[in-house]
């Protein structure tokens, strides 16, 4: 019984300890249209990139802005002639990871648009997906075995 106890306070602590060092989602953040800004293009060069360390974003039907919960990256071909585009920002909604035609701002582009939710993950040619709740998961989980071991 004692070490079913001990088992629920270490769960106890990695929770408290995850619930702290959640910090504010930083992402790149700049544009390029037909290859306007060299430093946004693939392959991306962080050091010449703009990062916003805190980045937030407006949500519908709400006045100000929140804390983002994803890092985006947008790039495609217009369909009606060679213009390219390339997005990088941050928002609040995940965007599947897809690539085909899409619409932006009004025109229709072929490209993907892609999301993901580590902090300066949108700077990759291909983007995934940080599984940081799962690496935390597997650390308690690891720890709490250790734990019944004793």
């Amino acid at each position: 019984m004692n070490r079913i106890y001990h088992l629920l306070f270490v769960l106890f602590i990695c929770e408290i300890t995850e619930a702290r060092v959640k910090q504010p989602l930083g992402c790149f953040t700049c544009t390029s249209l037909n290859g306007s800004n060299p430093s946004c293009e693939d392959p991306f060069s962080p050091a010449a990139g703009t990062y916003d360390p805190d980045c937030q974003q407006g949500v519908e039907n709400r006045v100000g802005v929140f804390p983002a919960k994803y890092c985006t990256k947008i790039k495609g071909k217009y369909k009606n002639s060679n213009l390219t585009m390339l997005v990088r920002s941050c928002g609040m909604s995940a965007m599947l990871n897809t690539c085909g035609p899409f619409e932006f701002k009004g025109k229709i582009y072929n490209g993907c648009l892609m999301s993901c939710r580590g902090t300066g993950c949108n700077q990759a040619n291909v983007i995934t997906a940080v599984t940081s709740p799962l690496l935390f998961l597997l650390c308690c989980l690891s720890l709490c075995l250790r734990t019944l071991a004793y």
